[in-house]
């Protein structure tokens, strides 16, 4: 006991130097995003990045202090100073990259092929990964290594959640999981639904059916497979807590400060081609220990696919409306009307607001009170609205925002040259 503690502590120790480590080489590729203006910004700039972005759907906007990223088919690189498209990158086949991750240590995360492939964003190549078989969710990365869920060889093969060599691709652990969650790395920890094997005794219909179909006696117990959220340490893999997931219902999870704030959902049929969704959140500490749990009530009109967001003491749930609880107790700080309307991630928190992306148009909310500050609906130079699909990126107090053809920056009236 006394060793595996040992080895816990000093595994847990080269995590943090290693994290450490990667916060310097992650200057590139981590926005400073620490508050919003208070009223509503002004344009600051605008440029056509590209005049054929009615032709692509941009899977996600992803900013750093001095470039913002552009991705779908097509990945571009925009100069903040230049506020030109900086390089272009087209694979040859012309593939959809789906399902952007994250941006670490200067790459691009895909999910490409349903293989994971990197984008080294400082010379420009690719890196393309043999998964052996495919992936759901782009792969996410941290503390050196990369890790990703993938499917079985077919349909009665197991699933697994593995973990890789960010630099070199070797393989470092694997565990049994659910390829239809993505993991979450942070605190020292990756967060993701598990499976544990055990056998269990079969009913007397199974039984008897199986009677019938083999016409001899059977094996009186069968496997399955129980579900947990699961923290694993990121360098081995080594489960540091587990707790068991409620059947039918399928989780979202977030990590950060301290604490893993999990969405437990399930999805209800009213019947006359109705549905509504139910659940509650809990929040756990490092050690899987219980701190606070909060239940929704039912609702027709919940918002599908949006995590939770844990920032400066609060996290957000957005469900049938936008939750502010505090990140220690659990207590309701406040709730909006006002939810994310598309699927993904449509919503971002900074230290003073919480941003929501609701039909095209960008609503800040107090992060102390919940009350709208200002909103925000891009146009062009017709005054028509332009289309916008993606959460904006807020790097030093500024918002850049993909509307149709344009990056627009958005800022304090004086900030405006």
């Amino acid at each position: 006991m006394q060793g595996n503690m040992k080895r816990t502590i000093a595994l847990t120790v080269l995590a943090t130097v290693l994290m450490l480590a990667g916060c310097k080489s992650l200057k590139i590729g981590e926005p400073r995003a620490t508050a919003v203006p208070t009223e509503k910004p002004t344009e600051l700039w605008r440029s056509m990045v590209d005049k054929y972005a009615h032709l692509r759907k941009y899977e996600q906007l992803i900013g750093t202090d001095s470039m913002v990223y552009m991705v779908s088919d097509v990945l571009k690189g925009v100069d903040l100073q230049t506020r030109k498209a900086k390089w272009t990158y087209l694979h040859a086949s012309g593939a959809m990259i789906e399902s952007v991750a994250s941006l670490y240590d200067g790459c691009l995360l895909f999910d490409f092929h349903r293989n994971p492939m990197t984008f080294d964003t400082r010379t420009r190549k690719p890196r393309f990964y043999d998964s052996c078989y495919p992936l759901r969710h782009a792969p996410v990365a941290g503390y050196g290594m990369m890790y990703f869920e993938q499917d079985g060889e077919d349909s009665y093969a197991d699933d697994y959640l593995r973990c890789i060599d960010f630099k070199t691709g070797k393989a470092q652990w694997q565990v049994l999981a659910s390829a239809s969650h993505r993991p979450v790395v942070g605190d020292s920890l990756v967060v993701d639904v598990i499976y544990k094997k055990k056998m269990v005794a079969k009913t007397q219909e199974e039984m008897e059916e199986e009677m019938r179909e083999v016409g001899h006696p059977v094996d009186p117990e069968r496997e399955v497979k129980e579900p947990f959220l699961a923290g694993l340490h990121p360098l081995d893999g080594h489960t540091i807590f587990m707790r068991g997931v409620d059947s039918g219902y399928y989780s979202q999870y977030a990590v950060g400060e301290g604490a893993i704030v999990s969405l437990a959902l399930q999805t209800v049929d009213l019947g006359k081609r109705k549905r509504a969704k139910k659940g509650y959140a809990f929040c756990l500490d490092r050690q899987g220990k219980e701190k606070w749990n909060f239940r929704f009530s039912q609702s027709e009109k919940a918002v599908s696919q949006q995590a939770a967001i844990i920032n400066n003491g609060r996290v957000y749930l957005f469900f049938d409306k936008t939750y502010a609880l505090d990140l220690q107790s659990g207590r309701l700080l406040w709730k909006s009307d006002v939810v994310p309307t598309w699927r993904g991630a449509m919503a971002a928190a900074v230290s003073n607001a919480v941003l929501v992306l609701n039909h095209g148009k960008i609503t800040a909310l107090s992060a102390k009170t919940g009350q709208v500050m200002w909103e925000l609906e891009p146009k062009d130079d017709g005054q028509k609205r332009h289309q916008v699909l993606l959460c904006p990126q807020i790097i030093d107090g500024k918002l850049y925002v993909l509307a149709g053809r344009y990056l627009i920056a958005y800022g304090k009236a004086e900030q405006k040259k």
